[in-house]
């Protein structure tokens, strides 16, 4: 019997398992070093919530600085302030969340309803790794889901209508998310159906909601969609058509401070895009006086401040500015919200801000400092108050309110129009 030699397969069991052994140990090694750990979503609430009252303090502290004059304390404050920044950042970053948990459960429901309807849709998503609060992804499972039922049953047809219609038998329902500066951006598109602009103005006539021969755009006769009881469908379905919910879904997302807006061309499909902010904890922005009252202008918005002094106004009737050559519309807000008559002081200064590329100018009275504070909900008894979506409150105790920029955009152009 020969001594001292191994078989060829024995030297290779023994090679592999060496090699899983030491695999073992790096995974193990790799565990014991990671820096993952997870953290209940209430204590990172908390963290934000703290955050946002370090916030608030400091305000009060730099306030009570600049009355001292002392330039030691100043100068501590503004140091605290660098810092409070950093944390700021750091404790919104630990809140965010990928947009993927919101868009998982999207594939079942389109699967579920596709059986029930008996349609055929194929249901892409774009996006999935970007981030958002994670308040703001709860709150908007219920409306992103009602807009998707909608757009599949309402929308995307049958595959014998599709191929009646020279369109594939199966239709496509696309949901992608994107950054647009400080807020995110879903939009939900079909190729479906369409509105049928006549019919929704005809409907809206028929319900009270617009006067008949009144002059829309096709823009505005699509967001009649949102009022309260107004239905596209001819028959209510176990899915939708009851006539409730749109108005849900807008006023849901007009809480969270974002906007909603539709596009639609008959037999050519619809897009539905959600504005929403990254962060519902900390705003930061211009402090504006309107009258006798503080407004907070979200800094994510505003493209540049100047000098009003009374252009266009009442007097000559007209409500555009030239901006830098372009047209710009504006809006007077002692006007918007009905306060006593009086000239704005010094002239009053106008906001320029920016939505979705266009633009629009808010006069007030003066512009007083730069500011970040923690928003406050202005409560259910003030939900439907026009033109202020929450409120702040002020190193010195005082309260702000914020206004609601997508809001006051939609009037100014209206009231152009």
């Amino acid at each position: 019997m020969k001594t001292g030699y191994v078989t060829r397969e024995q030297v290779q069991s023994a090679l592999t398992e060496q090699s899983y052994v030491r695999q073992m140990r790096e995974t193990r090694s790799q565990a014991e070093g990671s820096s993952t750990i997870k953290v209940q979503a209430a204590k990172l609430d908390e963290l934000v919530n703290l955050v946002g009252e370090f916030v608030s303090l400091h305000a009060s502290i730099s306030m009570v600085a600049d009355q001292k004059g002392d330039q030691d304390f100043k100068a501590a404050a503004e140091q605290m302030e660098g810092l409070i920044r950093q944390v700021r950042d750091l404790s919104i970053e630990l809140h965010m969340v990928p947009i993927d948990l919101l868009f998982s459960g999207f594939r079942r429901l389109v699967r579920d309803l596709c059986s029930d309807l008996g349609k055929e849709v194929r249901l892409e998503l774009e996006g999935t790794e970007a981030e958002l609060d994670k308040n703001v992804v709860d709150a908007l499972k219920d409306p992103l889901l009602h807009l998707i039922r909608n757009s599949i049953d309402h929308g995307i047809e049958t595959p014998a209508e599709r191929l009646a219609a020279a369109k594939d038998s199966t239709g496509t329902l696309k949901v992608s998310a994107y950054y647009a500066g400080a807020h995110g951006i879903i939009e939900i598109t079909d190729d479906g159906a369409g509105l049928n602009i006549e019919w929704i103005k005809s409907k809206a006539v028929a319900r009270g909601l617009i006067a008949d021969g009144q002059d829309l755009s096709q823009e505005e006769i699509q967001a009649l969609i949102f009022e309260p009881g107004f239905s596209t469908a001819e028959n209510a379905t176990n899915v939708s058509g009851r006539g409730v919910g749109m108005d849900v879904v807008k006023r849901n997302i007009e809480n969270l401070g974002g906007g909603i807006r539709i596009w639609s061309e008959l037999g050519r499909g619809t897009r539905i895009k959600i504005r929403i902010p990254l962060t519902l904890a900390i705003a930061e922005g211009l402090l504006a006086r309107i009258g006798e009252g503080l407004y907070l202008i979200n800094l994510a918005y505003i493209v540049e401040c100047r000098d009003f002094g009374g252009r266009g106004g009442e007097d000559s009737g007209d409500q555009i500015i030239d901006f830098r050559g372009e047209i710009v519309p504006y809006l007077d807000l002692r006007r918007f919200f009905r306060l006593p008559e009086a000239e704005h002081r010094n002239g009053g200064q106008i906001v320029v801000v920016a939505i979705e590329g266009r633009k629009v100018g808010l006069v007030v009275d003066d512009i007083l400092d730069k500011c970040q504070s923690v928003i406050k909900s202005l409560g259910r008894v003030y939900e439907r108050a026009q033109g202020v979506s929450g409120a702040i409150i002020l190193g010195d105790g005082r309260p702000a309110l914020m206004l609601d920029v997508d809001r006051l955009a939609r009037v100014t152009r209206e009231e152009l129009v």
